[in-house]
């Protein structure tokens, strides 16, 4: 007989990040899908976007305090 899978952890992981995603700006989203998720660099995020170093900066601030924010209330 099979051990029953615990799948509560992915689950909590997977209702964590979709809270987060809603309570982002699609430009939040969108620099935490490639630097966050996916490792694009700050500058190279910000070149290639057309903006400041210090935007991308100050938007990863944001995510963070909105990720504590949903992570712990």
């Amino acid at each position: 007989m099979q051990t029953p899978v615990d799948y509560t952890e992915e689950i909590s992981t997977k209702l964590l990040e979709q809270r987060l995603r809603e309570s982002l700006t699609p430009t939040q989203y969108g620099i935490y899908q490639a630097c966050i998720l996916n490792g694009i660099s700050y500058k190279a995020y910000a070149d290639q976007m057309g903006v400041s170093y210090q935007s991308v900066q100050n938007a990863i601030r944001l995510i963070q305090k909105k990720s504590k924010k949903n992570i712990f209330g």
